[in-house]
């Protein structure tokens, strides 16, 4: 007999199970036809247990992004250690980028929930401004961590840390437009194109 949860447990494993729901609805239908109903179908849930852990729609949404940024930011926090702490060659600095970038960008269903995420917050005032503050916390760990790379292989950035930042935001962002389903898992391009650009950047210093 398994183990009962109790009950702070099972509301977090309830609210996980929404979460990973609601992220594949907004993918497959986008965030104006996604449905709270469509959400709770998808989580096997009632409404009202959506209801009971997000406030609207639009918080679901932004609690997506909240949770794939921390990770990512967790991930990078990672690197930025291993970094300072092996004070690694040049080789090795360049392996650690590429392998960050290789799968940064490989969920299909994030891409395209990214590009939902920026289209909405074009359109709803009330829901940028919080979208802008994660935003710039993301752009901010990125540019951190590009700097310390560019740092490990001996070379300066050419431009603020942040500035950096916006640029791999920029061209993700832009590259998930261009993504189609039917593409395995990993395959996408943005990771290893940036990497040229960063290479590019770090070969001309």
């Amino acid at each position: 007999m398994g183990k009962r949860l109790r009950r702070d447990e099972s509301q977090a494993q309830t609210r996980a199970r929404l979460l990973a729901a609601a992220g594949r609805v907004f993918a497959r239908l986008g965030y104006t036809g996604a449905s709270v109903d469509a959400v709770a179908e998808e989580a096997g849930y009632s409404k009202g247990a959506v209801y009971s852990n997000f406030a609207s729609k639009e918080d679901i949404f932004l609690e997506l992004m909240r949770e794939h940024e921390a990770r990512e930011q967790r991930d990078i926090g990672k690197i930025i250690l291993q970094l300072a702490e092996s004070r690694a060659a040049h080789d090795e600095v360049i392996a650690t980028m590429n392998g960050w970038l290789r799968t940064m960008n490989s969920d299909l269903d994030w891409s395209l929930l990214a590009v939902e995420l920026q289209l909405h917050a074009q359109r709803s005032p009330a829901f940028a401004a919080h979208y802008d503050a994660l935003n710039a916390q993301h752009r901010a760990a990125l540019g951190e961590l590009i700097a310390q790379l560019f740092a490990a292989a001996g070379k300066r950035l050419p431009a603020d840390p942040d500035q950096v930042g916006a640029i791999v935001m920029a061209l993700v962002q832009g590259f998930a437009l261009e993504r189609r389903r039917g593409k395995k898992k990993g395959s996408d391009p943005a990771g290893p194109l940036i990497g040229l650009v960063l290479m590019g950047l770090m070969g001309s210093l």
